[in-house]
């Protein structure tokens, strides 16, 4: 019987040298990533007088990061406004700490290491 993948996450630190803190990232499966993909993807049809309408598509690939990026970072702790408050982990603070340049590399350099430990994670529980 198919089942759902469980949700898998790891807890990283943040890179001293830009901030004390840490981040919760959670996996996203394949399957996720297609619906980023599509979710970033416009369709147009264009109609032309001497043929049959076409159909293109355009991927949006700023959208298809910031939704990675929302998608994939789902806790934080230690994470401060610029009057040291602290941040709720929303859509939006997110997308504001990837304007720093550091965070974007930091999360990818994340979602890369999950990865590899979801699927040795999934190799084992294959062994089992």
């Amino acid at each position: 019987m198919p089942q759902l993948l469980p949700e898998f996450t790891m807890w990283f630190d943040v890179p001293k040298e830009y901030a004390p803190g840490r981040v919760e990232i959670m996996h996203i499966p394949d399957g996720g990533l297609q619906d980023i993909i599509m979710a970033s993807t416009s369709m147009h049809i264009i109609y032309q007088d001497d043929g049959p309408p076409v159909r293109e598509s355009e991927h949006h690939l700023d959208k298809d990061a910031n939704l990675v990026l929302c998608q994939s970072v789902i806790s934080w702790e230690q994470f401060e406004d610029v009057d040291g408050e602290e941040l709720p982990c929303i859509d939006k603070n997110k997308l504001l700490y990837a304007r720093q340049g550091w965070f974007r590399p930091f999360i990818t350099d994340c979602r890369i290491k999950i990865a590899a430990e979801f699927k040795k994670h999934q190799e084992i529980k294959t062994k089992n």
